[in-house]
């Protein structure tokens, strides 16, 4: 029964997952029901170690039940269950496909200024959207999302028509495909 916030994506140190864990803590004082998930592993080779320092850190803030890294798993069935999907980079991210996948899954997103996605979002109607490496505005995000699951659900729905108005295949996709194509 208890409400998810999902964090999605390799782990690896610029995808931003210390940052999530560290704003875990406002979250976890602030809402009793509510767990952050980490999905994903650490992949090709690279940062292996990664994964034993999020488990470390979340020990050393207390946060060993409320925080849980779920290893590679499939995305859709966290999708379902999620209250929010968090995309927190700390570099720029051209095109997040956590992003993509939340707003296509009707699933409230938190992301941040340097996500490409967020050019097409109108922050506060499609999608919260933070500074990043802003562990207060992270957390303060996430506490919108979990204590108002009405507006969230709104917010939800108008990423989801963002969405099919500008990344689905055939915004994205079929339009490089016809200039590959043209120059072949």
């Amino acid at each position: 029964q208890a409400r998810v916030v999902l964090m999605p994506g390799r782990l690896q140190r610029w995808k931003g997952q210390l940052a999530f864990v560290r704003a875990f803590v406002q979250i976890a004082r602030a809402f009793p029901d509510a767990h952050g998930v980490l999905l994903g592993g650490a992949l090709f080779g690279h940062e292996a170690g990664f994964g034993a320092e999020l488990e470390s850190e979340n020990r050393r803030l207390g946060l060993e039940a409320r925080v849980h890294l779920a290893g590679q798993d499939a995305m859709a069935p966290w999708l379902e269950r999620a209250a929010c999907v968090v995309h927190a980079s700390l570099t720029p991210d051209a095109f997040p496909n956590v992003c993509i996948e939340a707003l296509a899954a009707r699933r409230p997103l938190i992301t941040n200024t340097e996500c490409g996605v967020a050019e097409i979002l109108t922050p506060g109607t499609d999608a919260w959207v933070v500074p990043p490496r802003d562990i207060d505005a992270l957390s303060a995000a996430s506490g919108e999302v979990l204590s108002d699951p009405a507006r969230a659900l709104l917010v939800a729905d108008a990423g989801y028509r963002r969405y099919a108005e500008h990344c689905t295949p055939s915004h994205m996709v079929q339009p490089i495909e016809r200039e590959l194509c043209a120059l072949l």
